[in-house]
Order: structure tokens, then sequence, then C-alpha cells
């Protein structure tokens, strides 16, 4: 018997964006699978409990076979509980695993076709995958392909990973430390090492509902701005970024989620966001999700202040809580014309250790300057 088990686990709710996401793709897996006696899905819910009760009505419904919520188990730790429960719902007699994000959308026939490429193969260190993003599709990542013309690839796989149960023992359980070991994409850089290649279904069977939507978590610099404004009981109405950087994840840009997660942390805030380099538009993200609550000014600093000196938020506020200096080669010159515009008790915020030096202690001597040993930033609380 052909018994699979599909894990599908809930990530973390960032910016409520997660759970209608989550939600189109368990019922795409629903739907693509409720015909197979064979297969059996277990939801691990990594985030919040804003899903519980609708995951235990498609419990009651026969749509989905278990149901667990464990918050901040991370990747690894929730891919490894949904098999262990998956294995004990088929009474350890498991086939295949397959191991599916939240956030992808499925044609039927996936799991036949990816059943049928495994059990055609035996002796073959094989992976399957209905996934084929633009990362994968790369030329330098393809590895040839099986006779009957199945493509194998180095790196499908990370966001559908689809087993045979006697290779995932020899590959080991995922890493529930996401610094160590194979977890998520790394697992395939680990498969790889051990001969493994993913094939791919022959045509794309999943992709992904994410287009636009959040694809990364923020960085350890971008929570500190957060967890600092938090901690020094700064509640802030109304603040700026300057510098509108953006680092790709996947093939999609993370560009003006820093400032979507400030806005979705202080429910308050009304952020002006500047870009002195004026090459940049205006972020997608906070048009959709905070169309109301941001200016976007593609100026340079000195007509920038201008323009913020004279909006009625700035006006209303009697200055600024925070600037937040984003840009990863600030000119520190012009922080002379924003730091009059802080607030008392207010604070400015840099991304690099080595903009700490004699200058900006000069430039900001009316501020108590603070450096962070651990991460590169630094801080001033003006007096």
């Amino acid at each position: 018997m052909n018994n699979v088990i599909v894990v599908l686990l809930k990530y973390t709710n960032i910016f409520n964006e997660r759970s209608p996401i989550f939600r189109k793709g368990l019922h795409s897996v629903v739907e693509t699978t409720q015909h197979l006696d064979y297969c059996k899905i277990v939801v691990v819910d990594n985030g919040e409990d804003l899903d519980e009760d609708f995951c235990l009505d498609q419990m009651h419904k026969n749509n989905i076979h278990a149901y667990v919520r464990l918050p901040n188990l991370g990747l690894g730790g929730g891919r490894n509980t949904g098999l262990d429960i998956g294995m004990h719902l088929f009474k350890n007699n498991v086939k295949f695993v397959v191991f599916v994000d939240d956030d992808l959308k499925f044609k039927k026939g996936w799991v036949e076709e990816c059943v049928e490429i495994l059990n055609k193969y035996p002796e073959e260190k094989i992976i399957a995958s209905p996934v084929h993003t633009r990362c994968h599709m790369r030329k330098r990542f393809f590895q040839g392909e099986l006779p009957d013309g199945h493509k194998l690839n180095k790196r499908s796989g990370s966001n559908c990973l689809f087993f045979r149960i006697k290779d995932y023992n020899v590959l080991g359980r995922f890493s529930e430390k996401l610094e160590v070991g194979p977890c998520g994409s790394k697992f395939t850089t680990y498969y790889n090492k051990q001969k493994f290649l993913g094939a791919l279904t022959y045509k794309p069977m999943a992709v992904t509902n994410m287009e636009n939507i959040r694809h990364s978590y923020p960085g350890d610099r971008d929570r500190i701005v957060t967890n600092l404004l938090k901690i020094s009981n700064i509640n802030p109405k109304v603040g700026v970024q300057i510098g509108m950087y953006s680092v790709k994840c996947n093939g999609i840009s993370n560009y003006g989620e820093v400032s979507a997660y400030l806005l979705y942390n202080f429910s308050d805030l009304f952020l002006f966001c500047i870009d002195p380099s004026c090459k940049r538009k205006k972020p997608a993200i906070l048009e959709r999700l905070y169309k109301n609550r941001f200016e976007f000014e593609a100026k340079k600093n000195i007509e920038a202040v201008k323009f913020i000196e004279n909006h009625s938020s700035f006006k209303k506020n009697n200055g600024l809580d925070f600037i937040y200096i984003a840009n990863p080669d600030p000119d520190l010159s012009e922080l002379k014309f924003w730091k009059s515009k802080v607030k008392s008790g207010g604070v400015l915020i840099g991304r690099y250790l080595k903009s700490c030096d004699k200058n900006l202690r000069e430039l900001v001597e009316d501020f108590n300057l603070r450096a962070s040993s651990k991460f590169p930033v630094w801080w001033a609380f003006k007096r």
C-alpha cells in the first residue's frame, strides 16, 4: 500500500497575512488528496491560535486527520512532530512522507505523480517534488534526467519534499535548531552531499500563493530597532526611516518589509519612509497593508526634512519620536538636519558600528550615544 503522510506546517503569523495564505494552502491540499484513501494530512500550527477553531472544524469534517498547535517549534521541529503523529495514525505502516509549506497551491494528481516517480525508480537516490520555482529552474542546478524524461535537480524540493520513508530514515530527521544542520532549503544542500537529487514532475504541479506577500522574517537588526523602542517605553506616534534597502529571498524582494515590521508592532505609528537615492518607488507591501499610515518620499535629506516639517502628523506630535537610519552607507553629515526634529526622550538609531566614530559623537553631542557589541547598531537618546 502506498500510504502517504502529508505534513503541512503553518508558519508564524507575521503581519496577519499568514492565516489567509495558510487556509488557501490547506484547502488546496485537501481538494487534491481527499479522493486518496491512502493519504493522511497532518497540520502542525507553529503560530498563534488564530486558526485553531478552523483546523478543528476541518478535522470534524474529516478533511484533515490530525492537528496540533505548538508555537515556536521552528521548521525542523514542526516537520519532525508532524511525521511522528502521521506514523502513529498509520501504525508505522508508511511508505511515503511529504513535507509541504503552507503557501502552495496544488494541481490534482501531484501526489499520484510523485508516488509514480519514486515507485518506478526504487534504487535511485531521488526525492520527488511538484514545485518548479525560478530558483530551482536555473541551468546550473540541473543534473540530467531519468530514462523517462523526469528532470533531476539539486535544488528542488525545499518547500515540498516527497520522500520514501526509508530514504528519509537514512538521511535523518530535520535539525530542530535553525542555526545547526539541515533545515528547510539547507536540507537540499545536505541531501546533495548524500548523493540524493530532486526529481521534478514533468510539469509544475504546485505554485506559491505568496507572490507580493511577505516571504522572509525581519533580520536581527530590524528586530532590535523594534525591541529597542519597546524596552525604552517609547510608544512612537511619528517616526522616520531613512533608506529603503532590500534583499532578495527566493527571488522575491523584501523591499519595504522593515517599515512594515515597525508599523505592525506599533499600531499608533505614522511612518515617513525616505529614499535619499531617489531611485525607488513606493513599497507595494505598505500600500496594501498600511496605506493611510505612511508617506513615501524619494527626496534628498534636506528636502525630506522640509517636507516632514510641514506635515500634519509632525505638527500634531510636536516632533519625531525616532529616526532609523537604515542606509547601509549613510551620509552622516546630513544628520545635523534631522536631529533637531527629534523630541526630548526620542532616539536616533543607525545600522553600523563603524558609524559610531568621532564624527558621529560630535554630531550627536546633545544625545546619549550607545552601541551594541553583539549587533551592528548604534542608538542615541535625546537628553
